[in-house]
């Protein structure tokens, strides 16, 4: 695995105080929403680190973690824009939870796939990006999501938002 870059750096740190932040928001509010502020933080430190993945090639080129990455600018812009405008009416608050919490599994995916080929230093978890323990945690990852969401879709239909 490459040493990490400075770009690398800044967006493993910026991606990590995201998601630190967004988890406060998700446990004190049920759903990240732009109308509260560590939300908002959330979104905003996700954007640039979505598109800070962008700019990092230590895989030999345009990969998975990038698609992530434009997966999650589109969701943002997706859900800031339908929060902001209620375009889709009393669907827009599922629309827009749909958008934010699909950027933790964006970030979550590469993010574990990345921390599994580097950790421990002197002899890494993972070899490659198809390690099984990779696909073991991207599995887990997928499931939480899932479980994530029907609970969020269920707290709004019962709080009528």
């Amino acid at each position: 695995m490459p040493d990490i870059t400075l770009l690398g750096w800044f967006h493993t740190l910026l991606g990590i105080a995201s998601i630190i932040l967004g988890f406060y928001s998700f446990f004190s509010f049920k759903l990240l929403s732009w109308n509260k502020i560590s939300s908002r933080i959330y979104i905003v430190l996700t954007f640039i680190t979505a598109v800070s993945a962008l700019g990092i090639y230590n895989q030999g080129g345009f990969g998975v973690a990038h698609v992530m990455g434009v997966l999650a600018v589109l969701a943002i812009l997706c859900g800031v824009y339908v929060e902001k405008t209620r375009i889709l009416g009393y669907l827009s608050t599922y629309f827009y939870t749909l958008c934010f919490t699909s950027t933790f599994l964006f970030h979550s995916l590469p993010a574990a796939a990345d921390t599994l080929r580097r950790l421990p230093i002197d002899d890494p978890l993972a070899d490659s990006l198809f390690d099984p323990i990779i696909l073991y945690f991207h599995i887990a990852f997928v499931i939480i999501y899932f479980i994530t969401l029907i609970y969020q879709f269920i707290w709004i239909k019962n709080k009528n938002l």
